[in-house]
């Protein structure tokens, strides 16, 4: 795995917001309550004090997501909180303890445009984090949705049969695309970003798409308000832009 590859930024991410939790619960809370103890009664009350400070700081409360990233998503990029980001833009949020829906981000799908079709794995198929899970295809544009952890296949979306749309209308809930038994889902998720630094991830990597796309194009990508993308953005996306897009967003070889 490259040094500054997607998943190692991901993890480090998560790591250092571990470590900052560990610090505070370890040493910083400990140390104001032994001072507390020996400096009565005004150890007590500098203690209540600090520990509220931590309590309210902005940093601490966005990590238990509490409080919104400093980028806030783009309208139409909103992602509920259980959902984990793939670097990739795979989605996977747990169903129950071995159990991981999977799926492509809204994002991914705002660049290819409306699906035409959908090649899924058939059940029992293994899969590990990063092989290609299924391939969305518009026209002669194709992406490879990575798996966002290792797992086994135990049935595709059959909803997607009958309302096709949902995997745009609805991409992190009703719009999931596979089922796996992920066993190892705990110790995979550390490369995945989760709130609120998945969102603060899609913020940024909408406006990584937007600048490939008006590399080329030189065209508006955006509504009035500067938010959200409009619509048909991905008519706008002509082909050596999109292969860029493919390899430096969706993770395709070069």
């Amino acid at each position: 795995m490259r040094a500054n590859s997607p998943l190692l930024r991901a993890a480090r991410i998560t790591g250092l917001a571990v470590v900052s939790l560990l610090i505070v619960t370890l040493v910083v809370l400990p140390s104001i309550l032994i001072g507390a103890f020996f400096l009565r009664p005004l150890g007590l009350l500098l203690a209540i004090v600090g520990i509220v400070a931590i309590a309210a700081s902005p940093g601490f409360r966005r990590w238990l997501g509490l409080e919104k990233a400093e980028h806030p998503v783009p309208e139409g990029l909103n992602l509920p909180v259980d959902v984990a980001i793939h670097p990739h833009h795979a989605w996977a949020a747990r169903v129950d303890r071995d159990r991981v829906h999977a799926g492509a981000d809204h994002l991914l799908q705002r660049a290819l445009g409306p699906h035409e079709s959908i090649a899924l794995p058939l059940p029992g198929t293994r899969v590990e984090q990063g092989q290609t899970l299924f391939t969305l295809a518009r026209g002669d544009r194709r992406v490879d949705v990575q798996a966002p952890v290792s797992g086994k296949v135990l049935r595709t979306n059959p909803e997607l049969q009958r309302s096709p749309d949902l995997l745009e209308a609805d991409p992190y809930v009703d719009g999931w695309v596979v089922e796996l038994e992920a066993p190892h889902f705990e110790e995979e998720r550390v490369t995945l970003l989760r709130h609120p630094d998945a969102w603060s991830f899609l913020a940024r990597e909408q406006e990584r798409l937007i600048h490939l796309a008006h590399a080329f194009k030189g065209q508006p990508v955006l509504l009035a308000d500067g938010g959200e993308l409009v619509g048909g953005f991905h008519s706008r996306i002509d082909d050596r832009a999109w292969r860029k897009i493919l390899v430096r967003l969706f993770g395709a070889e070069a």
